[in-house]
C-alpha cells in the first residue's frame, strides 16, 4: 500500500496544484530575471539621453525636454514592462495583453492593465509612486512630459528651462530609483557607468550578490 493512499483524492489534487503554482511562479521569475539581466544596452541608451539632456538644457530647454521624455519612455517600455511581461509570455492572458497593449506604450498615457500587471508582479505601483510627497504620481508626471514633447515636435511649441529640468528629474528618478527597486526585487543591481583605458564599459546589469567577484570579468 503506497503512502499516497493515506490521503483523500482532493488533498492529493490540492498538493499537485500548489506544486504547479510554485513552479509556475519560479518559471515566471526566471524569465523576468533573464530579461532584466539583458537590459544593459537599453540602460546605456537612457544614460546617453540623460547626458544629452544635461548638455543642451540651458541652451535649448525644448530640446532637453525631448531628450528627457524619450529617456522616460524607453525606461517605462524597455526596462519595466517588457521584462515583466516576459515572465507572463507563456500564459494565454499575458500573450493577449502583449498583443493588444504593448504598442500603446509609446502614446501619451500608459495603458492601465500594464501598470496593474507591474503592481501584481512586483508590488511597484507607478500610479501611486511619487518623487516627493508634493509631486503627482511618477506616471502622471511622465504622461504630462510626453504631452509637452508632442507639442514641441508636432505643434512647434516651446518650454522653459524649469519644465525641462522637471522632465530630467522624472527621467532620472525612473532610472535611478524605481528601476533600481525593480532590479533589487529580482536580486540584480545596476552598476555605475565607468570606462577603462580602452573605452570599455562596465557590465551595466549584474547579480546583486556574486559568488566570487574576483572570478568575474566586469568588462563588456
Amino acid at each position: 500500500m503506497s503512502h499516497e493512499d493515506d490521503y483523500p483524492d482532493y488533498e492529493q489534487q490540492e498538493a499537485l496544484e500548489n506544486l504547479f503554482r510554485q513552479h509556475t511562479q519560479e518559471f515566471k521569475n526566471d524569465l523576468a530575471y533573464a530579461a532584466l539581466l539583458n537590459t544593459g544596452s537599453q540602460v546605456e541608451v537612457v544614460r546617453e539621453l540623460l547626458t544629452e539632456t544635461r548638455k543642451v538644457i540651458a541652451i535649448s530647454p525644448s530640446a532637453g525636454l525631448v531628450f528627457a521624455a524619450s529617456a522616460s519612455e524607453i525606461t517605462l517600455r524597455d526596462l519595466f514592462f517588457v521584462p515583466i511581461l516576459s515572465g507572463l509570455i507563456h500564459e494565454e492572458f499575458g500573450v493577449s495583453i502583449i498583443v493588444k497593449l504593448l504598442t500603446r506604450i509609446t502614446r501619451d498615457k500608459i495603458a492601465r492593465p500594464l501598470t496593474a500587471l507591474l503592481k501584481r508582479g512586483t508590488f511597484i505601483d507607478l500610479d501611486e509612486e511619487k518623487r516627493t510627497p508634493e509631486s503627482l504620481s511618477i506616471l502622471v508626471e511622465a504622461s504630462k512630459i510626453a504631452e509637452k514633447r508632442n507639442g514641441i515636435l508636432h505643434k512647434g511649441e516651446f518650454v522653459d528651462e524649469a519644465s525641462a529640468q522637471d522632465a530630467l528629474a522624472v527621467a532620472e528618478y525612473l532610472l535611478n530609483n524605481t528601476f533600481q527597486n525593480l532590479l533589487a526585487l529580482h536580486k540584480l543591481r545596476m552598476l555605475p557607468e565607468e570606462r577603462d583605458g580602452e573605452g570599455r564599459t562596465w557590465k551595466t546589469i549584474a547579480p546583486l550578490f556574486l559568488p566570487s567577484e574576483e572570478d568575474q570579468d566586469p568588462w563588456q
